[in-house]
């Protein structure tokens, strides 16, 4: 498991990339704890669609569980929900987060 810092800025991209390719490496399973998230940038949530891509096309699970509402927000908002299996998540958020 992964777990994400409340803050996901593009400063903590680097060491997630790096995890995220670790877990590829060993061809484990990804699950992301996103529980804390209070900020998430958009070279987060990039990372993390690509780390989902890379996961389906190797027959890996990936899952954020949990997620943050901020995360969630966020990710709805960018229209990434989907693509991170966010879309079916209820937040009482108002609008995403910024990072």
């Amino acid at each position: 498991m992964i777990t994400l810092p409340a803050h996901c800025s593009t400063k903590v991209a680097p060491g997630l990339l790096a995890s995220f390719l670790d877990h590829a490496d060993r061809g484990a399973d990804l699950i992301v704890d996103g529980s804390a998230v209070d900020v998430v940038g958009q070279a987060v949530l990039q990372l993390l669609v690509c780390a989902k891509a890379d996961a389906d096309a190797a027959g890996r699970s990936f899952a954020i569980a949990p997620a943050s509402d901020a995360l969630v927000a966020r990710a709805i908002g960018c229209k990434l929900g989907r693509q991170l299996g966010l879309d079916s998540i209820e937040t009482d958020k108002e609008g995403p987060a910024h990072g």
